[in-house]
Formats: C-alpha cells, structure tokens, sequence
C-alpha cells in the first residue's frame, strides 16, 4: 500500500503523500493504471465510505491505500483504505480514534520466536 495524510488547511481538506504535499496537484497518470494518484485515492476513500464531514478540522489523518490497479507487494481485490492513525496538530498528541474507515489487522508478540 501506499501511506497517506489528510489534513485541513485554508478551508478545505488536503490529501499529501510522501512525494507530494497535496496530491490533486499531479496530475499526470501512472503507466501502470493509467490513473493519477487523485483518482486511485479516491476510488479507495468511497469504498472504505471515507465521510470528510465527520472529520475533525485540528486532527490530521494517516491511511494505507491499497488498489488493485497499484499493486506494491499484494495484489487486493478492491481499493481500500487503512485507518493508521490521529494526531491533534494543536497538542501533537497522537489520538485513538474511531473514523468509521477500517483499521489495519494487528498482531501481538511477546518475543522475537513468535514472529518466526
């Protein structure tokens, strides 16, 4: 997948990844899917029901979005969002929250032999 914040800046919500600071700002497609960045992360906010109006303006969000038409390592079946976590950009402090947009599986291990 293919990590993602959201943040409210100058009365509208922004969508950043790590190359670009706002992404409706390339434009130019993928070779490989022959859809731009905007496009794939759309398709996967609708599906994972991303809803901007419950959003908070002073927290900034983190995703994984996964496509099948962007394939990183797994190949997915429909394009989908991650919920990865908050942050109050007023207090910095990283928050616990529930947006109504899946979170990722995790895993608890005790010591390193588990994970083997």
């Amino acid at each position: 997948g293919t990590f993602f914040k959201v943040y409210y800046f100058e009365n509208e919500w922004h969508v950043s990844s790590n190359s670009r600071i706002d992404i409706k700002q390339f434009r130019e497609k993928y070779a490989r899917c022959g859809k731009t960045n905007k496009q794939l992360w759309q398709e996967a906010a609708k599906e994972a029901g991303l809803d901007y109006s419950k959003l908070d303006k002073r927290f900034a969000y983190f995703f994984e979005r996964v496509h099948p038409d962007y394939k990183i390592v797994i190949q997915y079946d429909k394009p989908m969002l991650y919920h990865l976590g908050t942050r109050d950009m007023l207090t910095l402090d990283e928050l616990d929250i529930d947006i109504g947009v899946s979170k990722p599986r995790s895993f608890q291990f005790l010591d390193l032999n588990e994970c083997l």
